[in-house]
């Protein structure tokens, strides 16, 4: 019964015209997993040398010279067009990016790798189907004979995501770095042989790296990345053409047939297989299908895009880590597009700069915007090795570009690499042209999405608080696959400097109880009864029963900034939360109400607070605390309400795969219906 409401509720959000016809794709994809159909399904896909010929529409050429007709006779436009001379300009705008970039490309030369957070040697061959948390290595069998459970349920033998991350084959963009920064061949060799090795023991449909549509779309990406760097290599072009323009004809004749458009929650998969497909069909229309699914590509992904994302920019994924991940590929839409003189539909211009507007807003003074719901540290494409994940001030430097926008070149400040390459070198000169606005940014309430951030102004120095209110997750009762417990939950940036923080992902495919913990309410910067969750967690990703919630009022000017928010959790409890910034003092308070749902419960109500790793706390009486950094006090923390506290060290995550240590502060209403609380943080220094 439990799942069957689960399916209503997704129903009721997609819609019955959608339902429909993720139904009839369901329905299809299971007739071809059947083994009769399952083989016709292989030989058809099979692509030989041979037949690869008749896809390809050689004009004047003669049959089978792929080095002219790709090459040589190319028209198509790429943002890594002319790699040396932007070489040449990150050698003297970001001189240190370049030896790092140097220093990691040698280690990939060397099958030494580091991925979310685990480092790894493979000797002279690199195992594709690493299992960094098990024994021995992913069985490399047909997609159709891996069950769900294999690497997503319980017994699932380790994390799919760290072979994943390794398949997506996006360091092959920094051993194309490496090349034009030395003009060493053995780059080239490199890239030419780990994309052999790669295609012989991942034959299509073979393997875990053919499980998810997403991954092979993110290879297309990589592998039409890296072409755009090697194409010119001697090397490459004598011994890696043929195999990467059959390999790459083989990810894109596959993802055609595989688009997620199955799914009654379409999320961030869908538009980053899209924009894979548009990559491949912009920027090798020389294919006889290219023209067609490029039109199907562009179609879905704008759809897909307009429904995922709310019109004031805020991603409806509720996760900070996957905005990022969607404005990658919007980018790797419109900068091919354009280039390549491709008419984009108006919605696609309207949520890009939608969402660099809210990108804007929530950057904090340290310029690293903070961690919300899931995070994958994943990257539509990587541009550079030392720009931070959370570091989204270069895509503010593609914004001021792309819409002339001071307030933009204002947020992106001095730009970073990887915004130098997606502009190359024309973009970046008119980047630096553009005078930042004098304005700064101000605290600003995203209704629709949620998003509210207060400010006591806009210098290094200045506090900053983000706090949400809003719909808890895509997809509505049933699914949020990525949202975590933290409606009312404020991150905050003391003058400066990151005081509280998320707890963070750590692993999806980790003991599912470690994975609910760190999405829980007790993990986050909230009240809720001992116990109790703002929504009721479902095995690794989706939620069911998920609150009410709403931005009850907002108001801001000159003085301080006012919020308060409302959370519902239907049958458990109501929380109210009022939060107050004073722009002189910086001065911080937050009053909380919190009422249970049945007038005879009581229990022990509890405030929790997960503190940075550089923060500590030190009592100073019943109802306060004091704050330090590096052993200076900063903040006096009074409160009221409560009965009493505790402090304990708790994990959190700041990065996939990566553990740190900070405190926990808890305040307890002990046996309480109602609980009315304050807590004020005054600065020290």
């Amino acid at each position: 019964m439990k799942n069957v409401l689960t399916t209503v509720r997704r129903i009721r959000h997609a819609g019955l015209r959608w339902t429909l016809s993720a139904i009839w794709r369901r329905g299809i994809r299971r007739v071809e997993a059947l083994g009769p159909i399952r083989s016709r399904i292989d030989s058809k896909l099979l692509v030989t040398s041979e037949s690869l010929m008749d896809r390809i529409d050689f004009g004047s050429r003669p049959r089978g010279d792929l080095k002219s007709r790709f090459i040589d006779d190319s028209q198509t436009r790429h943002f890594l067009d002319h790699p040396q001379a932007t070489a040449d300009l990150i050698k003297k705008e970001f001189p240190d990016n370049v030896q790092a970039t140097i220093n990691v490309a040698d280690k990939i030369c060397r099958h030494e790798f580091l991925f979310l957070g685990q480092e790894v040697a493979f000797g002279e061959d690199i195992d594709w189907h690493w299992m960094p948390d098990g024994d021995g290595s992913w069985p490399n069998q047909h997609v159709d004979g891996y069950p769900k459970s294999s690497y997503y349920g319980e017994d699932r033998p380790g994390d799919i995501k760290y072979p994943w991350e390794l398949g997506r084959h996006q360091f092959f963009v920094t051993l194309g770095k490496a090349y034009h920064y030395t003009g060493d061949e053995r780059y080239a060799e490199a890239f030419t042989h780990q994309l052999i090795h790669w295609r012989k023991t991942n034959p299509l449909r073979h393997g875990i790296h053919w499980i998810s549509e997403m991954e092979f779309a993110i290879r297309i990406i990589s592998w039409s990345n890296a072409f755009q760097l090697f194409k010119d290599s001697p090397h490459f072009q004598a011994d890696g053409l043929d195999p990467f323009i059959l390999g790459l004809y083989e990810h894109a004749l596959y993802l055609d047939r595989t688009l997620t458009t199955h799914w009654l929650v379409a999320n961030n998969h869908l538009l980053g297989e899209t924009a894979g497909l548009f990559a491949f069909s912009v920027l090798f229309p020389q294919f006889r299908e290219s023209a067609r699914w490029q039109r199907k590509a562009l179609r879905v992904f704008a759809d897909a895009l307009e429904s995922q994302v709310f019109p004031d920019g805020v991603n409806k994924e509720q996760a900070t880590g996957y905005h990022r991940f969607v404005l990658d590929f919007v980018w790797l839409v419109v900068r091919l597009g354009e280039l390549n003189n491709i008419k984009l539909p108006t919605i696609v211009y309207d949520r890009l700069e939608k969402m660099l507007e809210y990108e804007r807003a929530v950057i904090p003074p340290n310029g690293l915007v903070p961690q919300v719901g899931d995070c994958d540290d994943g990257r539509a494409f990587i541009l550079s090795e030392s720009d931070s994940f959370f570091d989204f001030r270069g895509w503010q430097a593609v914004g001021a570009v792309q819409f002339d926008r001071p307030d933009f070149a204002r947020a992106a400040e001095c730009g970073n690499e990887e915004a130098l390459w997606l502009l190359n070198v024309e973009g970046w000169k008119q980047f630096k042209s553009i005078v930042p606005a004098d304005e700064p940014r101000h605290s600003v309430c995203f209704e629709q999405g949620g998003h509210c951030v207060l400010r006591s102004g806009d210098q290094a120095g200045d506090t900053y608080v983000f706090v949400r209110s809003g719909a808890f997750g895509l997809g509505g009762d049933g699914s949020c696959v990525h949202s975590h417990a933290d409606i009312l939950a404020p991150i905050i940036h003391w003058k400066g400097v990151p005081l509280t923080v998320d707890a963070g992902t750590y692993a999806y495919y980790c003991p599912t109880s470690e994975r609910d913990r760190m999405r829980s309410t007790s993990m986050h910067n909230t009240m809720a009864p001992l116990s109790i969750e703002q929504a009721n967690m479902m095995p690794i990703f989706n939620w069911e029963i998920v609150p009410e919630t709403e931005i009850a009022e907002w108001e801001t000017d000159a003085r301080a900034t006012s919020f308060r928010g409302k959370l519902t959790a239907p049958g458990q409890y109501t929380h109210e939360r009022c939060m107050m910034l004073k722009t002189q003092s910086a001065e911080l308070t937050i009053e909380d109400t919190l009422t249970l749902a049945n007038a005879d419960d009581h229990q022990d109500i509890v405030w929790h607070m997960l503190f940075h790793s550089d923060i500590s706390i030190q009592v100073e009486d019943t109802n306060a605390l004091v704050i330090l950094r590096n052993d200076d006090k900063i903040i006096r923390m009074q409160f009221d309400g409560f009965g009493g506290h505790q402090v304990r060290r708790c994990a959190y995550s700041p990065s996939y795969g990566v553990l740190h240590e900070g405190d926990m502060l808890e305040l307890v209403v002990a046996q309480a219906n109602v609980a009315q609380t304050s807590v004020t943080f005054t600065s020290m220094t």
